[in-house]
């Protein structure tokens, strides 16, 4: 004979079993529990049927003691106090005994998910370390955010694109005629140039810079005055790594190097020591040559105080970079005050982020997007002497430099149409691409046809 309130009491002790319930707990389940066994006992079922019904749909006690401790206790994780975590650092033996059992229960198939699960993730570290190594190019520099490389183009159908060349006037310039500029640097870069010290000689990629060059980049210098250690003609700084080639662990502060480049020949001063540029910068140099040492050279005066001469790489960095479109549009003032005879495009001016350099090589304008070529240069000669026949005579010597099959072909060509003209400078270009696989060439090398440059009195604008 089934008895219901017996019944009710087991069903009572299984609860208080879980230390999650408490009294009151008890009392409001069993007044749920008499209330449903009524209700289908009034529908006509057996009291013994309506309370295995009803008991069946609840949850189990463990659950319910889980349930009502989340609700009172103040744990982070819910988990009460009497139950065993999931993991339990004790156990971790055992854990990796059992792994290992399962391993060479299966061999074939563990090997297949360790091996792709390895895979998997050296790929995705290798891919997450480039993307951050590519991000990260020129961040490292104070001030990043503020600092641009000024690009500049003409009105003309042969100027689409921007060229990175500028005036070594223009610094000047606009250090002290536009406000909003804090600080401004030029680079002229110089390539497979000879550097020797006493019996060592290596051959070396480097930059000219001038004496605001550390002032606007922060790299390391190690020896030397950062305000003037590329102020003084004759004055070189060195990379760690080429000073220690040089003069093994000698102090090289003071020591005389004879340098040899296409641009010039001079015997230097070591001034300075800088560390080796980080990989993730676009400035890569073994050496730094003041800018002072370039105009102290008689053949390369023309280079400075002209802005007809296009030869450096312009720098700056501004008080505020919601300020660029303002400096570019006062730049743009300056060149049109400084070279009236000169039609500017409107948008002839324009701030390159350093850090935009590397990944976004792209120099846009607001109507226009040219990625320049990296196998193609292009030399750009203005000539200084307008005197009649002068265009022929540049013609013919742009198009006899030929073909170097080692180098790459070289293409030449020039304006005809104004040869003849006194009134108007003869304009030539120079195309040089590279199909030897060599990568790109730069603008020095263009040093090696000086007779170009002795024809036309002037000297080039690389890009």
């Amino acid at each position: 004979m089934f008895d219901l309130e017996n019944a009710i009491r087991e069903w009572k002790k299984s609860l208080f079993k879980d230390p999650g319930i408490e009294e009151s707990h008890v009392i409001e389940l069993e007044e749920g529990l008499r209330e449903e066994i009524e209700e289908l006992c009034q529908e006509g079922l057996s009291e013994e049927e309506a309370f295995r019904r009803v008991a069946a749909e609840m949850a189990p006690a463990d659950v319910l003691g889980t349930e009502f401790y989340k609700v009172r206790t103040t744990r982070r994780s819910g988990r009460p106090s009497w139950r065993a975590p999931r993991l339990m650092p004790e156990l971790l033996w055992s854990y990796f005994k059992v792994a290992l059992r399962k391993i060479n229960r299966q061999k074939s198939y563990s090997f297949i998910n360790i091996a792709g699960l390895s895979a998997a993730m050296a790929c995705s570290l290798l891919i997450l370390t480039f993307i951050q190594f590519e991000l990260s190019f020129d961040r490292f520099f104070k001030n990043s955010d503020r600092i641009f490389r000024v690009a500049l183009r003409e009105d003309s159908p042969e100027e689409e694109s921007y060229s990175l060349s500028t005036p070594e006037i223009l610094s000047k310039a606009i250090k002290t005629s536009i406000p909003e500029i804090e600080k401004v640097g030029i680079i002229q870069r110089s390539s497979n140039a000879l550097i020797q010290a006493g019996d060592k000689r290596f051959t070396e990629d480097g930059l000219c810079a001038d004496a605001g060059f550390f002032e606007l980049f922060s790299f390391d210098l190690v020896l030397g005055d950062r305000a003037s250690v590329l102020e003084a003609p004759n004055s070189i700084v060195l990379s760690d790594r080429l000073a220690e080639k040089l003069f093994g662990d000698a102090n090289p502060v003071g020591q005389n190097i004879l340098y040899k480049g296409r641009f010039f020949s001079h015997d230097l001063v070591v001034t300075g020591i800088v560390k080796h540029p980080p990989k993730n910068s676009h400035l890569q140099f073994d050496y730094l040559i003041s800018i002072a040492s370039m105009a102290a050279d008689e053949e390369l005066k023309d280079w400075f105080n002209a802005w007809n001469t296009y030869a450096f790489h312009t720098y700056v960095q501004l008080q505020q970079k919601q300020a660029r479109h303002q400096v570019e549009r006062k730049i743009q003032s300056l060149i049109k005050e400084a070279r009236p005879e000169i039609s500017l495009k409107e948008d002839a001016v324009f701030l390159q982020p350093v850090t935009d350099i590397h990944l976004k090589s792209r120099v846009s304008g607001s109507d226009r997007d040219q990625r320049p070529d990296p196998n193609r240069l292009s030399l750009r000669l203005d000539s200084a002497d307008h005197s009649p026949g002068r265009g022929h005579q540049l013609h013919e010597s742009l198009n006899g430099l030929g073909n170097d099959p080692e180098q790459g072909s070289l293409h030449a060509q020039s304006d005809r149409s104004a040869a003849d003209r006194p009134d108007q400078a003869v304009h030539g270009r120079v195309l040089f691409i590279d199909h030897s696989g060599h990568g790109p060439l730069r603008s020095d090398v263009l040093c090696v046809f000086p007779c170009l440059f002795r024809l036309c009195g002037n000297q080039p604008d690389g890009q």
